[in-house]
């Protein structure tokens, strides 16, 4: 009874993955020189968008770790980043409830995302800090512009100008 569920993981993921086949007609390219890069300034956007994901990943392990200090491997989720993975190694059930065997496997579950969550989130500070951006200046509109435009209206009919400065 035990195995049941490694088996049927096992079996599952031995049917689950396919062949794969390369397709004949791709053609490998190299980007071209004139592929566009992402503006400098979503560096910065990127980044913190990735402390997001990580700081929100890991706070959500915080408070479970500081809610329920009796279910085993919970002490392991203060650890950023590598603390869901060592609670997944220590994961059980507590000592007042010995039948909790799906709670367990939804427990790990849990783990495994909020591990994959909190890596993700350094993957997108790294890639926000390392990317490739354009270094060229913003391109500056003209310093005095003025185009004529039409005016309709209940009682007006005719040309105004509009302009910038």
């Amino acid at each position: 009874m035990k195995l049941l569920l490694p088996l049927s993981l096992l079996v599952l993921a031995i049917t689950a993955t396919g062949t794969a086949r390369a397709a004949d007609d791709v053609v490998a390219t190299t980007p071209s020189k004139e592929a566009a890069l992402p503006p400098s300034s979503v560096r910065l956007k990127l980044a913190l968008g990735g402390v997001a994901v990580a700081g929100g990943a890991y706070a959500f392990s915080y408070a479970m770790a500081s809610n329920f200090p009796e279910v085993p491997g919970t002490t392991e989720l203060k650890i950023p980043v590598v603390g869901p993975w060592l609670a997944l190694g220590k994961s059980g059930c507590a000592t007042d409830d010995p039948g909790c065997g799906a709670k367990v496997v939804l427990r790990g579950f849990f783990l495994v995302i909020d591990g994959l969550a909190q890596i993700g989130g350094l993957g997108l500070i790294a890639e926000g800090i390392f990317m490739k951006t354009d270094s060229s200046p913003p391109k500056k509109a003209a310093a005095f512009t003025i185009r004529p435009t039409p005016l309709v209206g209940g009682s007006v009919t005719g040309i105004g100008f509009v302009g910038s400065f």
